[in-house]
């Protein structure tokens, strides 16, 4: 993944197919972006990254393939640099849904997109049917949510909350750029 692009490359440093050099990559190195990295995930590493929102200050990626969220909280100075802080799972080295079977209060299972919109953090939590929303940006790693939209408390994760089509329910959140689509 990379973010932003520095302005005006060098001749040498242009890539080929757009005619830029990214000012940063974030996550494990690519051999000619078909590889995978490794699925061991690291404080510096994405897999499947499928939502980033970024200011001058900060930026928050939606580490899908991860089942978290990974936040810098200055811009990161070199790439595949480490992130200050893990959402969705207990620390950096931990992986799959639910918090890697602790449960969904603390975990997030495919998260697609990601917003901070007014000091909040907003984050479509797909196969968890809702959408998570801490009102802080969170500094700390595992912090928890304030709250979920879509479901009535964190530990619930049904399509529809367990119900039929409701005004107040999700059957599936997915999250592009600022968008977030939520089916009921």
């Amino acid at each position: 993944m990379t973010v932003g692009l520095s302005s005006p490359p060098s001749p040498a440093a242009k890539d080929v197919a757009c005619g830029a050099r990214p000012l940063r990559r974030l996550g494990a190195a690519s051999p000619f972006g078909l590889a995978l990295p490794s699925a061991q995930p690291t404080a510096g590493q994405l897999y499947a990254p499928r939502g980033v929102w970024f200011d001058d200050q900060c930026v928050v990626v939606a580490d899908s393939g991860n089942h978290r969220v990974l936040i810098w909280h200055r811009w990161p100075e070199t790439d595949g640099a480490d992130a200050d802080v893990v959402l969705g799972q207990p620390d950096f080295t931990s992986e799959g849904p639910a918090a890697g079977g602790r449960g969904c209060e603390n975990g997030l299972h495919l998260p697609t997109g990601v917003l901070v919109h007014d000091g909040r953090l907003f984050v479509a939590d797909a196969w968890h049917h809702r959408v998570l929303v801490w009102n802080t940006l969170p500094t700390a790693s595992d912090t928890p949510p304030s709250y979920a939209i879509g479901q009535p408390v964190l530990a619930d994760a049904h399509p529809n909350a367990g119900g039929t089509v409701q005004g107040n329910t999700v059957s599936f959140t997915f999250g592009q750029g600022n968008t977030f689509s939520l089916k009921r």
